[in-house]
């Protein structure tokens, strides 16, 4: 078996996702980081421990992060140029 030449490898690298895809992404995160949440909220009550302040920070420090991110790849997205937009 013969391997592709190495400028090949180049041209299947995928496009980064827009800044739609990533919205959605986000808040596809922050959903799941909601119901682990309930779900953490429904075992403490059910078994009335003390909760762990700490359990999911650094989920919430990602979730921000991501969020910071993606508000700034929009604020850096160009308009469409258009007679009918100016």
């Amino acid at each position: 078996m013969t391997e592709p030449p190495a400028n090949a490898l180049l041209f299947e690298v995928p496009p980064p996702p827009t800044p739609v895809d990533r919205l959605l992404a986000l808040a596809r995160h922050y959903t799941q980081h909601n119901d682990m949440l309930d779900l953490l909220l429904d075992l403490l009550l059910a078994d009335s421990a003390e909760p762990d302040p700490a359990t999911h920070v650094a989920a919430a420090q990602g979730l921000a992060t991501e969020t910071l991110a993606v508000i700034k790849s929009i604020h850096d997205e160009r308009l469409y140029e258009s007679a009918e937009l100016s």
